[in-house]
């Protein structure tokens, strides 16, 4: 079976900076595993190192929110290659509404790969390349003694294919130099739902409104509306219908006026 990592988020703190999330892709053979570690074509070990992309559903360019943790590899390693509540920080704050997030476990390229003299060709030891690609490998990275020097290296997957080469992958971007170790990462696809702006302002139209009221008012109308729009998102989240959730927590947050972008 081909190797499809899995990530999952465990939670989405109130603040909107941070999400937490487990790697459960497990190992191959363990509980009739079949698409975790330590497959043996196109060989996928535990990753030594991770990167993180994200972008707003509605977004068309990804946010290259770099994340490393090269210190929890032997955590990995002796655990089945499960990560606890790893916390992945964002920009200033994650935007309300659906992210998108990519998660990559990179797994090393053994040998020695050489550059073009543009840098955005890789020529590898091995006739592995178009194979990754078809695959659904889409990042590179390069460590120099477990530290990045290029992380997050884009595969431009329609030139390789146009290249033809099973030894080339063409990059979207230049990679650092010859002389490091070569990762490559297939990514873990995941859909996260940030709420910060809008508690905020929910909390923050409760907290204007007086003890002595008797009777129903306006203010306590749109709360109960911003509550309702809230409380739709939700769901529609959790039946995976990411669209609407998307543009319903947005339309809460026009509601809300200017100010609310986090806790």
């Amino acid at each position: 079976m081909a190797f499809l990592p899995v990530i999952n988020v465990v939670d989405t703190p109130l603040d909107g900076k941070s999400i937490k999330v487990v790697d459960a892709t497990g190992t191959v053979g363990v509980a009739g595993n079949t698409t975790g570690y330590g497959q043996t074509v196109l060989p996928q070990t535990a990753p030594v190192i991770y990167g993180f992309l994200s972008r707003l559903l509605t977004a068309i360019d990804w946010t290259s929110n770099v994340f490393v943790k090269t210190a929890d590899a032997p955590a990995i390693q002796s655990s089945g290659h499960t990560l606890t509540s790893l916390v992945l920080a964002g920009l200033s704050d994650f935007p309300d509404g659906v992210t998108i997030g990519h998660m990559l476990p990179y797994t090393p390229i053994t040998g020695v790969y050489t550059l073009s003299p543009d840098k955005k060709t890789i020529t590898l030891p091995s006739a592995v390349a178009l194979s990754y690609v078809n695959d659904g490998y889409t990042h590179v990275c390069f460590l120099n003694a477990g530290v990045p020097v290029g992380l997050n290296i884009a595969i431009d997957t329609a030139a390789t294919v146009i290249n033809n080469s099973t030894t080339q992958l063409v990059l979207k971007s230049e990679a650092p130099a010859t002389g490091y170790s070569l990762h490559i990462a297939k990514p873990a696809i995941f859909r996260f739902l940030e709420l910060a702006a809008g508690n905020k302002c929910i909390v923050r139209s409760i907290a204007g409104l007086t003890e002595d009221n008797v009777e129903e008012n306006s203010k306590e109308t749109a709360i109960c509306k911003l509550i309702q729009w809230q409380l739709s998102g939700k769901i529609n989240f959790s039946c995976k219908d990411y669209a609407q959730a998307h543009d319903t927590i947005v339309s809460l947050n026009l509601k809300c006026g200017a100010g609310c972008t986090s806790c």
